[in-house]
């Protein structure tokens, strides 16, 4: 193969000298043969390999697509239309659970294996076949096309064909030749070589205000694309004192749209194989951050100004067109089956924990034998590289980020389905886990504890009908106090908070009180959680000796503490801020069982001598 980087009258495979003018078969009445030209054979093979692909897709594609009879596609049509009449005409949303609308299992592609029934089943075996006899010889070809020097034509020809045969693979459920080319494409949108610019860069990594930590939807930033884009053609041009900063150029962003919309085309049947899509996208993100970093330095660079504008555009196209596929990718989870959400959230929280570890200095060797972008750690293939804590706790906040985008674009499904079915209980579990953690960074833990907390006030906002409110009241509360009580199970003897621990604290009762204030006066379950987060700005031990057995009214209270210990008085202004809100607005809804833990709540109020202004406001509520 040509050196991509020759100098002078080019080698490589291209449309314009690669092949003949005129065709083989057009010189047989020539009394001699056509000069071939020195990369003929080459552009012959790739052209062989594009036509397979494209012979295979157009037979397997049109097989998977669910098949229904118009006389079925009315009888949906009229079952929407009944369960849309049948809701209630005062509230606009009160269809937006409706089951009906989403979580289809037709989202699910027909698998061509299974059709036994159909008249070409002998050629979808056949193909099936093909496929898995023959993958090794056709990804080892197109690997040694992506490091030749081909032509803009030939090289989108090669990605398609790429894309289409990964896509009749994972359509025939063939797993190893879908994991082993989805590996080759994440390889080519981030080389290797852009990865160990960045470490053997001494620069520092980049700051967190220009990380994904401030912003959810942070890949491929629009921001960074003119940046972007001159540090990519400014790169040959810069004097030998200055490092080289990693940048994606078109084409690599060209492989990373194929890896994405081969996401959106088999989303629900990629199972274990969506680590391999995050895990690129997680790198593709860490390498743009570092090139936004650098750009400064080379923005000032002079060079050509043609080449430079054309360029540009290319680059801002390819990364729109990037961040329009991972829009689709997420909003498309909506689809999905069950299984299918939880699988993705799987694949998400999997990557949390692996940066997590990584941040911790603990590397753990892959034990499955599926190609994936990573082997010991999310860069492993590609580099095999370590990357310091900066760049681990940028990459945890990356993950985190999306498990929010997905748990938001979700939010119906989380309050329509069982906790256990829905992915509830996966999500909960991962962010109480991380927002607890004391050896996480505590960017990336208030981050937890936001996305925890916003999933909740979303699903409180939603109009939920009376049969299921009591059991998505109950869930939202008992995640708020699970996020609470895990905070503090590991405090030491002396009963020391750490900032960190108080301002996650104080974030989840923040929540609580949103809650309260949003659905206060249809809030028919869930009271035991919310006293019980009420409470836990107190210490477990905070009640002093020598206590008093006393009676308010008819109620006997066990105890008058003669102090009453805070955590923090932040958290405590927090809590009886909800506590004022209850007491003066939703007092007539609170259960006559949790009315004894209302006493207690305000006695101890009335007892802690850090906020004399709450005291005294206790005393008014007595009164």
């Amino acid at each position: 193969m040509a050196d991509p980087h020759t100098g002078g009258h080019p080698a490589g495979i291209s449309t314009q000298w690669s092949n003949l003018k005129t065709a083989c078969i057009e010189h047989l009445d020539k009394m001699e043969p056509p000069i071939l030209p020195d990369t003929y054979t080459y552009s012959l093979v790739l052209t062989c390999i594009t036509n397979v692909s494209e012979s295979l897709a157009k037979f397997i594609l049109p097989l998977t697509v669910h098949q229904d009879g118009k006389s079925r596609r009315k009888n949906k049509i009229d079952e929407n239309s009944r369960s849309e009449a049948e809701a209630t005409p005062t509230s606009p949303a009160a269809g937006k659970l409706s089951r009906t609308q989403s979580f289809r299992k037709k989202t699910i592609p027909v698998n061509p294996l299974t059709l036994k029934e159909h008249p070409a089943y002998s050629y979808i075996q056949t193909s099936a076949t093909l496929v898995n006899e023959c993958w090794p010889a056709i990804l080892a070809t197109c690997s040694t096309f992506l490091n030749a020097s081909l032509d803009a034509d030939y090289y989108r020809a090669l990605i398609r064909a790429i894309q289409k045969v990964t896509q009749v693979a994972g359509l025939l459920v063939l797993p190893t030749p879908r994991d082993a080319f989805l590996t080759t494409l994440a390889k080519a949108a981030v080389p290797s070589s852009m990865l160990l610019a960045n470490v053997a860069s001494p620069r520092s990594p980049p700051p967190e205000q220009s990380s994904g930590l401030s912003n959810s939807r942070a890949l491929l930033s629009v921001d960074n694309l003119v940046s972007q884009a001159s540090s990519a053609l400014d790169k040959s041009r810069r004097s030998s004192h200055e490092v080289d900063v990693p940048t994606l150029g078109p084409r690599n962003l060209l492989c990373l749209r194929a890896l994405l919309n081969l996401a959106i085309a088999l989303g629900p049947t990629l199972q274990s194989a969506w680590s391999i899509i995050f895990e690129a996208l997680q790198v593709a993100d860490l390498v743009m951050s570092f090139s936004n970093h650098g750009s400064v330095r080379t923005a000032g660079v002079l060079g050509a100004r043609t080449d430079t504008e054309s360029s540009t555009e290319k680059v801002e196209a390819e990364t729109s067109a990037v961040q329009a596929a991972a829009r689709r990718l997420f909003e498309s989870t909506v689809d999905f089956p069950n299984e299918s959400f939880v699988e993705v959230l799987q694949a998400l929280c999997a990557l949390i924990q692996t940066n997590a570890n990584m941040q911790s200095g603990d590397q753990t060797p892959s034990k499955t034998g599926r190609p994936k972008v990573l082997h010991q750690r999310r860069l492993g293939s590609v580099s095999s590289i370590s990357l310091n804590t900066g760049s681990s706790s940028r990459d945890s906040a990356f993950a985190l980020n999306k498990v929010g985008e997905l748990a938001m674009l979700n939010e119906e499904r989380l309050a329509s389905y069982p906790p256990n079915e829905s992915g509830w209980n996966v999500l909960i579990a991962e962010l109480v886990r991380y927002s607890a953690d004391s050896s996480k960074g505590s960017s990336t833990r208030f981050l937890a504890a936001d996305i925890l907390c916003r999933t909740v006030k979303a699903i409180a906002d939603l109009s939920i009908p009376d049969e299921d409110r009591n059991v998505i009241q109950a869930r939202i509360l008992e995640a708020l106090r699970t996020q609470i009580s895990a905070l503090h199970q590991d405090t030491d003897d002396h009963g020391f908070y750490s900032e960190t621990d108080i301002r996650t604290h104080q974030i989840a009762l923040e929540a609580l009180k949103n809650v309260i204030e949003q659905c206060g006066d249809t809030l028919v379950a869930g009271w035991v959680s919310v006293f019980e987060c009420l409470l836990s700005v107190f210490p477990a031990s905070s009640l002093s000796d020598g206590d008093e057995q006393v009676s308010v009214g008819t109620n006997a209270v066990e105890h008058i503490p003669e102090r009453t210990d805070l955590i923090s008085k932040a958290l405590a202004r927090t809590a009886f801020g909800t506590v004022q809100l209850i007491c003066s607005d939703f007092l007539a809804v609170v259960p006559d069982t949790c009315l004894s833990t209302l006493l207690e709540l305000l006695l101890k109020f009335s007892c802690q001598q850090e906020d004399l202004n709450t005291s005294l406001t206790v005393s008014i509520f007595w009164s």
